[in-house]
């Protein structure tokens, strides 16, 4: 199978697993022999995940699947994630009448989670993982929130810092101790990101899609985008119509 995730073309084969983070754009697929046979596993968002999954080490691990989001299974680890997958099928089909159903497929839904995390940190360098306290992490995971509802308008560590009541400095401090990239990264991600999706799926100016990023001007935003991608604006857009 061959596809293309956030503009990177993209080919898994049996036995492998892909992972797509929030807000990434997936098209064109093209299955190669006509007959795959895909499990796809959707885990989404919700605060007791957040409050109790998401540390450093997850971080970690989520950016590492952004740059290499195709990972090899063992024949161990595909019988394993294939028990946990018919237990969830059976028990939703068994228990629908049972006063704790509920719990139990929430119970066993995290039991599978959690060891889909560890089949994942096995994969990457030790380096990358840390189970140590992170300083700063509510303050990160704000900050992550913050350029989410953003959609990549937010161009400024100072105009960031001062949404989130903390100096640039500071704030500066704890997300790269949270991620290893500066607020400026960050906020150069989700900019392209944006800029990306409404230069392929919008037919508005591409003037009016700088002053909406945030941008003084046309001139600013190709340059910025020209760094970032190799392309003018006009020449991304021209070869992804």
């Amino acid at each position: 199978m061959r596809l293309v995730l956030n503009d990177q073309l993209i080919t898994f084969r049996s036995g492998e697993m892909l992972f797509i983070n929030p807000d990434s754009v997936l098209e064109q697929f093209e299955d190669k022999n006509g007959d795959c046979d895909i499990t796809l596993i959707m885990i989404a968002e919700a605060e007791r995940f957040r409050s109790v999954v998401i540390d450093r080490h997850l971080c970690d691990l989520m950016l590492s699947l952004r740059r290499r989001p195709v990972i090899r299974l063992g024949k161990d680890d595909l019988e394993l994630a294939d028990v946990y997958k018919r237990l969830i099928e059976l028990l939703m089909k068994s228990q629908k009448e049972q006063p704790y159903n509920d719990q139990v497929l929430n119970s066993l839904a995290d039991v599978f989670l959690f060891q889909l995390l560890n089949l994942v940190g096995s994969k990457l360098p030790s380096s990358s993982r840390t189970v140590e306290p992170v300083p700063g992490q509510e303050l990160f995971f704000r900050f992550l929130d913050v350029l989410k509802e953003g959609k990549g308008q937010i161009r400024s560590v100072e105009q960031m810092a001062d949404r989130l009541c903390v100096s640039p400095k500071y704030l500066a401090r704890i997300v790269r101790v949270n991620s290893g990239m500066t607020p400026s990264q960050w906020m150069d991600e989700y900019t392209m990101r944006s800029a990306i999706h409404e230069l392929r799926h919008c037919s508005k100016p591409i003037k009016d899609i700088a002053l909406s990023l945030g941008f003084p001007n046309q001139s600013s935003f190709g340059t910025f985008f020209r760094r970032h991608s190799g392309f003018s604006p006009a020449v991304y857009r021209q070869k992804n119509l």
